[in-house]
Order: C-alpha cells, then sequence, then structure tokens
C-alpha cells in the first residue's frame, strides 16, 4: 500500500490534524448555545469581556469557531483577529484597531459605506476649519450635487419614456440606444463627483486606515495620544452606521483566539490596546480565548519596572504575577471554563464522527425562558442579598448579574440546578443557592479552593457564625471567619432555598469554578505538590473521613502538600473522567463500588504502588474482587483510612534534607502513563 493511500486510511478514521474544527465532535454544541444565548440575551449588559478558558488542546479554538459560527448564522456581526500572526515590529493596537474598522466596514452595503465615509470626512474636516471653512465646504458640496441631481432626472425622465414608449408600440430600440447614451455620459458625471469628492477628503484629515496603517509601522507616543480620541469618535461614527443600516442597535462580537500562542509581551499589549481604544460602547462584546497564567505573566512582565518601584516604595504588598492576574480579573467579567468531553464525544472524535446529534437548541432556549422568569420574579432579592458582599459596588454587581445569569443556564444544563422547587437533594441547588456560590466565587475566590480540598469548611464556617464552634477549632478558616460580609451572606436567608451548608460542593464548583489563580500572597500551599485523594462511592462517614485526612496532612507536612479529594461516582461519570482517579496515589473505596465493572476494570491500570483502601467489612483481602490485591488494605474506622492515606503520602514526600525528589517523579510518569493506557484502549 501507497503512503498516500495510508495516509488516506488515517485521515478517513478522523486524525487529520488538531485544527480548529467547526464541527462539534466533542460535546461543546449545549454550551455553545448556552454562551451564544446568554451573550446575544437583551438581559444581558455590555460592554462585555467573557474569556473561553482551558489547557492547551483543550478545545478553545473549536469552542470559538463553533460559537462565532453559530451567530454569523443569525446575522450577527462578527470580528475575528489572530494576534500571533502579526509581526513583533507591529504596533498591535493599531493593527487590532484597522483590523475592527475593515470588517465593521465590510458588513456595510455600498450606501451605507459611501454615507459612512462622507459623514466621517465632513467631521474630520469641519474640526480643522474656520465657521467661513465649514460654509465653504457645505456650498462647495451643493455646488458638487448638481450634475448628480441632473442624472437623476435625465435617468427618471428617460425610464419613463421607455415604459411609454412600450405602452404605445413605439421602437423600444431607439429608446433603448437613448437610454445607453445618456446613462454612459450620466456614469462619467458621477465617477466625476466622486473624483472631486475624494480630492476634497484629502483635505481634510488623513483617513482613519492610514492613520492607523502609519501608527503600526512607526508609531509615535505624542501622535497616538491625539490619535486615540479621534478613533473613538470615528469607530462610534461606524458603528452608529452599522445599527441604521440594520435597523437596529447591533452588537458587534469581536474573537481574539490563540493569546496563549503569542508572545509574553505581545498578548499584554493587545489587552492593554483593548482598554486603551475600546472604553464603554455597549454594542461591543470580546471573546478571548486564554491560558490564563501566560497572559498574566506577560501582563506582570510588561509592568515589572512600575511594580518594583512601588514595591520600593513600601505601597504595594502584591507580587507581579498576582497584579496580572487581578488586572485579568477586572478586565474579564465572564470567565468560561471549555467542559471535559465525555468518553462518547472522544470516541467521536478520534472516529471524525460529530458530536451528540439529538441535541435540541430548543432546549437551551426553554432553560433561558425559564431561567428568565425566575430571574425576573427574585432578582431584586438577589441583588439586595448580594451588594453587601459585594461592597455595594456597580462594577461588582453588574459583573455578578451577568455571571450569575451564565452560570444558571450552565447549572441547568448540567442538572444541578432546580427551578421550579427547593432542592433537599444535597446534589442539586436552587436559584439563591447558587447565587450565594458565585457571590463566593467572585468576592472570596480563595475559599473556592479551599472547600474543594476540604468540603467540611462552609458547614464548619456556617457552625462558626452560629456560636456552635469556637475560632480555636478554625484555625485554618480565620481569614474568611473574621470577615462579617461573608459569614452575613453565609446565613443570609437560611430557608431551605437560601442555605448551602449541606450541599455537594464538587457540583457547585463544576458549574461556578475558581478561574483566577491561587497566589502565594493569599494561599498558603500553593507550591507545594498537588496530590489528589480519590473517593469512591457513598462511604459512611465520607466528610468526617475528609476532614481527618485533610488536617493531619496539614499538621505533617505543612504546605509542602497541597490536598485535594476526588469524588468518584462510576455509575454516573464518563470514563474520561473516572480515569483521573489513575493520577491519585491514594484511593478510598466504599465496599458496595468494589464490585463495580468499570472500577474492577480501573484497578488493573493502576500503577502498582497506589494504595488502595478498601472501607467495608471483608475479614480478608482474598474475599475482595480484585485480581491484584498486594496494594490493598482494608480499613474500617476513620482513623484506620487516616493513617494509612498519610502513610502512603509520607513515601511519596519530598525530603528537603536530602533533596531526593525521585520518588515523586516516577509516580508522577507513572500516573501519567496509566491514564494514557486507559484512554487508548477505550
Amino acid at each position: 500500500m501507497s503512503d498516500s493511500d495510508g495516509f488516506s486510511d488515517i485521515r478517513d478514521y478522523g486524525a487529520t490534524n488538531d485544527q480548529p474544527s467547526d464541527e462539534d465532535h466533542i460535546g461543546f454544541k449545549p454550551y455553545v448555545e448556552a454562551v451564544k444565548e446568554f451573550i446575544t440575551s437583551e438581559e444581558t449588559s455590555p460592554p462585555l469581556a467573557i474569556s473561553i478558558e482551558g489547557d492547551w488542546g483543550s478545545g478553545k479554538s473549536s469552542f470559538m469557531s463553533q460559537l462565532s459560527g453559530e451567530l454569523e448564522q443569525e446575522g450577527e456581526t462578527v470580528i475575528e483577529f489572530s494576534p500571533w500572526r502579526h509581526d513583533e515590529k507591529e504596533e498591535l493596537w493599531a493593527a487590532f484597531a484597522l483590523k475592527i474598522i475593515r470588517d465593521l466596514k465590510s458588513n456595510l452595503g455600498f450606501i451605507e459605506r459611501g454615507k459612512s465615509e462622507i459623514s466621517l470626512m465632513l467631521r474630520r474636516y469641519s474640526s480643522n476649519r474656520s465657521g467661513w471653512g465649514e460654509i465653504k465646504v457645505v456650498l462647495g458640496l451643493l455646488y458638487l450635487s448638481i450634475p448628480l441631481i441632473v442624472f437623476l432626472i435625465i435617468w427618471l425622465s428617460r425610464g419613463t419614456s421607455f415604459v411609454i414608449a412600450n405602452v404605445l408600440g413605439q421602437s423600444s430600440a431607439h429608446i433603448l440606444t437613448n437610454i445607453f447614451i445618456g446613462l454612459a455620459g450620466s456614469i462619467g458625471i458621477i465617477f466625476t463627483y466622486l473624483r472631486i469628492l475624494r480630492l476634497l477628503g484629502k483635505d481634510a484629515t488623513p483617513s482613519l486606515e492610514k492613520n492607523l496603517i502609519s501608527h503600526m509601522k512607526g508609531p509615535d507616543y505624542k501622535e497616538r495620544v491625539g490619535f486615540i480620541d479621534s478613533f473613538h469618535e470615528d469607530f462610534e461614527e461606524i458603528l452608529d452606521t452599522l445599527s441604521e443600516a440594520t435597523g437596529d442597535s447591533d452588537r458587534v462580537y469581536i474573537f481574539i483566539d490563540d493569546l496563549d500562542r503569542c508572545t509574553v509581551p505581545k498578548s499584554a499589549k493587545l489587552m492593554e490596546g483593548i482598554n486603551l481604544l475600546i472604553s464603554d460602547d455597549t454594542r461591543l462584546i470580546f471573546i478571548l480565548g486564554l491560558d490564563r497564567s501566560r497572559v498574566a505573566a506577560g501582563v506582570a512582565a510588561r509592568h515589572d519596572e512600575v511594580l518594583e518601584v512601588i514595591g520600593e516604595n513600601g505601597t504595594n504588598d502584591v507580587s507581579g504575577l498576582d497584579f496580572g492576574y487581578q488586572y485579568l480579573e477586572k478586565f474579564i467579567q465572564i470567565p468560561f471554563l471549555v467542559p471535559e468531553p465525555k468518553e462518547s464525544e472522544i470516541k467521536g472524535l478520534v472516529n471524525g464522527e460529530s458530536g451528540d446529534e439529538s441535541f435540541d437548541q430548543d432546549m437551551v432556549k426553554d432553560h433561558w425562558r425559564k431561567i428568565s422568569e425566575r430571574l425576573e420574579q427574585e432578582m431584586d432579592e438577589i441583588v439586595q442579598m448580594a451588594a453587601p458582599a459585594l461592597g455595594s459596588n456597580p462594577r461588582q454587581i453588574k459583573r455578578f448579574i451577568n455571571l450569575f445569569q451564565l452560570r444558571s443556564v450552565l447549572a441547568s444544563i448540567e442538572n444541578v440546578l432546580i427551578i421550579e422547587s427547593s432542592p433537599r437533594n444535597p446534589e442539586k441547588v436552587s436559584i439563591k443557592q447558587l447565587a450565594k456560590f458565585v457571590i463566593i466565587s467572585i468576592q472570596w475566590p480563595q475559599l473556592i479552593s479551599k472547600m474543594y480540598k476540604d468540603p467540611t469548611a462552609l458547614e464548619r464556617l456556617i457552625e462558626f457564625k452560629n456560636g456552635d464552634a469556637e475560632i480555636s477549632e478554625i484555625s485554618d478558616l480565620d481569614q474568611w471567619a473574621t470577615d462579617n460580609a461573608l459569614m452575613n451572606l453565609l446565613t443570609y436567608d437560611v430557608g431551605a432555598e437560601s442555605s448551602i451548608e449541606d450541599k455537594n460542593i464538587s457540583n457547585l464548583i463544576k458549574v461556578s469554578p475558581r478561574t483566577d489563580k491561587p497566589t502565594e500572597s493569599s494561599s498558603p500551599g500553593l507550591n507545594g505538590k498537588k496530590v489528589q485523594v480519590s473517593v469512591f462511592g457513598p462511604i459512611d462517614h465520607h466528610t468526617e473521613i475528609k476532614k481527618s485526612i485533610y488536617e493531619e496532612s496539614q499538621l505533617t507536612f505543612n504546605a509542602d502538600i497541597d490536598l485535594e479529594f476526588r469524588d468518584i461516582d462510576p455509575l454516573n461519570m464518563p470514563d474520561t473522567t473516572i480515569s483521573r482517579a489513575l493520577q491519585s496515589p491514594v484511593w478510598i473505596i466504599d465496599e458496595d463500588m468494589a464490585g463495580q465493572n468499570k472500577v474492577v476494570d480501573l484497578l488493573t491500570y493502576t500503577p502498582s504502588d497506589t494504595l488502595i483502601i478498601h472501607v467495608g467489612s471483608y475479614e480478608n483481602k482474598e474475599d475482595l474482587p480484585y485480581e491484584d490485591r498486594h496494594n490493598v488494605i482494608i480499613a474500617e474506622s476513620v482513623s484506620e483510612i487516616t493513617d494509612s492515606a498519610l502513610n502512603k503520602l509520607r513515601s511519596l514526600h519530598y525530603d528537603e534534607e536530602n533533596s531526593d525528589s525521585e520518588s515523586w517523579n516516577t509516580w508522577l510518569k507513572k500516573s501519567k502513563d496509566a491514564r494514557n493506557d486507559y484512554l487508548h484502549q477505550l
């Protein structure tokens, strides 16, 4: 078989390339529709910047491509900009502005475009002339209009003559000849008219596009400062013309992808350029594909000299990277994390198949309708609850409302949100409960990370607020326990629809994750190894076990280990999600889960030194339904489980005195290989 034939087989199988796809192979469709409904909704308030985030290769570009395609199909104005394609020497803000202007003009018809050009030219001309100069411009244009008026009269009269001639039965050939001669002359008049008009325009100021091109190739700071003001005016004029042409106040959706492919300073320059050029126009929505940590590092590097001076003067205790994350927090109102694909969708991607063909677009619209109706009833009360927690900051309140609306529909799609009734099920949340969690993710993002690692954190804070615990009992939570705004939010309206103390934290984090990066100044233990403990099934004393392991690990390892718990539900999770347990050196398995086929299958791929803690009443390991039992122990009490888990973590812990991290690095490689092997056989 020839090489070309082999390539054809591979291509037909679906393994063609890793370029962004307009086709939905990995189940993005419901989320694309949700984001589209959100950014096009009248209830969403621009200007707005929404980030599409995920690890490299997670599908950010494909998600954005599908989203822009959906918007274009509905007749929306979409502009796409790829900053990494531009030369390093170019002034990126000018290239970005030029792209916007040209794409906006391309959305205008011939007449609208001409109208816009004349309007811009007149305004530029009049801004540089005296009152008499403006009068001369008007008189000149009136004079130039005479040939055009004559042309219209000729055209109309000859067109009328042609109709009459046909009605009366006269020779149409003779009439057509006269019309053709008149039309040719009239076209000449029009071109002469436009030529003179263009010459008049040259006497005004250089066109916006020429200005932008000159700034791209030879930027001058002094010229730039004056130019920005004229750009704002021209840009608004073009948007106004576009709105008039389409008959409504049209929104413009600006997609900026591959920021993580840019050099570090380039991504930071573009973020500054967006802030510089586009201020508060209510028709603009930015959709940014980015790696938050890389862009934050770029912002920090770009401002390192300023931060150094501030630090020397003792006026700032924020590190450079912290500054970068804070900058992005202020700029990006809506963070969206690309969802992980399900097992069937991974297979579809490999085979070149489309995603869920049974997906009903009306389903998302129905979610929006129901949520909008409920929010209309409760938004005033929700904002009243949110305002004190957000410092009554209008910007933060607006950000909360936008983010809350999007995460409500995402929670509904994920079947986590119950709209019509008060959920007693800890796996479900109400509108008000979700609102509380979104507020926490905005105002106290470090607490989200804490709750993920320590599922008892929220419950213990509420107990302290209610007087059921002493501050000494929650020393690891004292930075939040002393925050009155947070504590008041947690205990605001403790009815069934509002209380969040008994909710499954992993479900809430799934629909309302923390996207800002925990930093050294705000999150102890960030620089430690991130270690996961996987918990299979509804184990008795589930919360107590996690709490015990977490607290003992803090005493044992201090900040050297960043411990997290991963809840695994083999019956309801896709294999791709379950497979993440292979990255955990410690598994805790409930006896009801032991015989599940997926668990037994997964165990065959575990690295040989993974510790399996079986929680149950088996007397002998030989009774367990596992093929290999050498790394399995049976434990029943909380203390047994805790001691076993900590002993395993100690064996992998980095010994600073000996500087020997071979055990840890070996484990990381084994766990990565194990997960790859498991995913490969799916």
